[in-house]
């Protein structure tokens, strides 16, 4: 045997000891380390997504915000429905005091109560002519009550139109009275030596009955509401007035 053929069978009969003992399980199925080819990384199984979860239901009108039972009941923002004087200033200016002083939700005894202790703590009277040539006619009226709302003081035809304007944005029926009014002897305010002097008032209509209304009489003479919602008979010992010119109380 040659040289070429001794170095062959050797190698072979090395592999077969190799071979012989290569550890192996019960199956005969190798347990030497895997071949590098089977040592790369296996992707995962695609996962599926999960499925989309149900959409959110819109919020009901009840829920939202602005919904239509919250909604302001007056969207232009007053709470005073009584009419309007067409005056811009006036009517603004009226609107800022029943805001600062009055309640929607109050009575109408109690707002005008609240107007009525207003004018006699706030304002002031001014004695002055005012001219009234065709009587107390309502542009008369509200030019009064313009004025009065722009100086704070003026002379009873100033504080019985203001009041008036204030009864009428109330949503009161209202009627201004002009008559004399007893104010006593050298007082400073009668017509005469009788001591009786003109003078003006209103009469607003609350709960279905008309009442008098002089806040300047009581200011000047009582000033403890004496002249507050009162009738004609609380009245007629100091008051003169045409009886069929407005309504009775």
């Amino acid at each position: 045997m040659n040289r070429s053929c001794y170095i062959l069978l050797l190698a072979l009969a090395v592999c077969i000891v190799l071979a012989a003992c290569e550890p192996r399980d019960e199956a005969g199925t190798s347990l030497s380390p895997a071949s590098p080819a089977s040592t790369q990384p296996v992707s995962p199984p695609p996962v599926s997504p999960p499925p989309p979860s149900p959409a959110t239901p819109p919020a009901s009108p009840a829920a939202s915000s602005q919904s239509a039972s919250t909604a302001p009941e007056n969207p232009g923002g007053t709470a005073w429905h009584g009419a309007l004087t067409g005056n811009e200033r006036l009517d603004a200016n009226v609107e800022n005091v029943l805001d600062q002083n009055c309640d929607p939700a109050a009575s109408d005894r109690e707002n005008m109560l609240a107007i009525y202790n207003l004018l006699m703590n706030r304002f002031g009277y001014r004695g002055e002519h005012v001219d009234l040539p065709d009587g107390y006619t309502e542009e008369r009226i509200y030019e009064l009550a313009d004025d009065m709302l722009q100086r704070w003081r003026g002379s009873c035809e100033h504080f019985a139109a203001v009041y008036y304007v204030f009864a009428q944005r109330l949503g009161l029926s209202v009627h201004l009275v002009e008559g004399p009014a007893f104010f006593g002897v050298g007082s400073g305010y009668e017509d005469d030596d009788s001591g009786w002097g003109m003078h003006g008032w209103i009469l607003a209509s609350i709960d279905g009955r008309y009442y008098h209304f002089d806040p300047l009489y009581d200011t000047y003479l009582y000033k403890d509401q004496a002249f507050f919602m009162k009738t004609d008979s609380d009245f007629e010992s100091n008051h003169r007035w045409d009886r069929d010119a407005y309504p009775v109380s």
